[in-house]
């Protein structure tokens, strides 16, 4: 069986950051991660038959550890003050 999100308890800390459509900015576990040829192979199957492929290991979106970075405006504009490049000032 192939991996495509691992084993949740194998997850290390939150290190990648996903931006949440605007409304979060969250760290996921680098080991959701794949290669394309995986996440290919996943979309594919989904189009040809609407569902998950079997062979490959899923985690549900709230089953893995996660670090809400900011979340709303007034959140992502606090982060943006602090965290802004010197060159940008």
């Amino acid at each position: 069986m192939e991996r495509l999100s691992g084993d949740e308890s194998a997850l290390l800390a939150p290190s990648i950051e996903m931006e949440l459509g605007g409304q979060a900015l969250e760290r996921w576990p680098r080991e959701l991660f794949v290669t394309a040829e995986h996440a290919t192979q996943a979309l594919n199957y989904f189009l040809e038959h609407g569902k998950q492929d079997p062979a490959l290991e899923w985690i549900r979106i709230d089953g893995f550890p996660r670090e809400t970075v900011w979340e709303g405006r007034e959140g992502r504009e606090a982060w943006e003050r602090v965290n802004r490049p010197k060159s940008d000032c």
